[in-house]
């Protein structure tokens, strides 16, 4: 089971950095002036999750390949909540920023 959410984690965070590549290279920025700096570290968030993704997806794969005592499995399992919890918590926060009226900004 473990390995089918290394899978998964391992090509949400490949996903992750393609969309964070587009909405970096996107006219998006041209709504967003008056924000200033906004564009870059909402990149940036986005970049730091996804190699955390990718980074907690390929420890996953690699302990599934390869039979390994049940501490690396539990080590491994706590990566995947810190993993989480982070994209959890920037998901939301570029959730709440996204649909916020430019005025309350």
């Amino acid at each position: 089971m473990l390995g089918f959410f290394a899978i998964i984690t391992l090509l949400l965070g490949i996903a992750m950095i393609v969309l964070a590549i587009r909405f970096t290279t996107s006219d998006f920025s041209k709504d967003l002036k008056a924000l200033g700096n906004y564009q870059n570290i909402a990149f940036l968030m986005l970049l730091a999750g996804a190699i955390i993704a990718v980074l907690t997806g390929i420890c996953g794969i690699v302990v599934c390949v390869r039979r390994v005592n049940i501490i690396v499995n539990i080590i491994v399992g706590f990566f995947f909540l810190i993993a989480f919890l982070l994209l959890f918590v920037n998901g939301v926060a570029i959730g709440g920023i996204s649909t916020t009226r430019l005025e309350t900004l």
